[in-house]
């Protein structure tokens, strides 16, 4: 991916606006190409230290087992870049606009009903499926 088309979204205050953050890292949202999506990087443990060989080798796995996926029930993998700053990995994912997957999940039957909640459940399933009959 080319880093001279991308495009991060920010906030009004011209900070960068967070879709999620995790354990092992955060998305932000942005534009490549103008298309909108989602950057996903790792936390820094140490700025500025290299990768150990056996942690790339395991990124360098999963990159080429998310390039090939394809699947209605999963975001698409557009691919990934180095940044230049911190050499840090960062994923360039589909971004998909809606509400929290959780949130859906956990709502009281009253607002999501059964059968909206039977399709989630058989998609969730469909793609976990075909995430299983993939070998790297």
């Amino acid at each position: 991916v080319g880093v001279e088309e991308l495009q991060c979204d920010v906030e009004d205050g011209g900070g960068l606006r967070l879709l999620g953050v995790g354990g092992f890292g955060f998305v932000i949202p942005a534009y490549y190409c103008g298309a909108p999506v989602a950057l996903k990087a790792m936390w820094s443990k140490q700025p500025g230290a290299s990768m150990p060989a056996r942690r790339l080798g395991s990124i360098a796995t999963e990159l080429r087992v998310l390039r090939r996926l394809r699947h209605p029930n999963l975001v698409s993998f557009y691919g990934a870049y180095v940044e230049p700053d911190t050499a840090e990995l960062v994923l360039v994912l589909e971004r998909l606009d809606g509400v929290d997957l959780e949130k859906v999940a956990t709502a009281p039957i009253g607002v999501v009903g059964v059968r909206a909640r039977m399709k989630l459940s058989h998609d969730v399933a469909s793609a976990l499926s075909y995430l299983h009959s993939r070998s790297p």
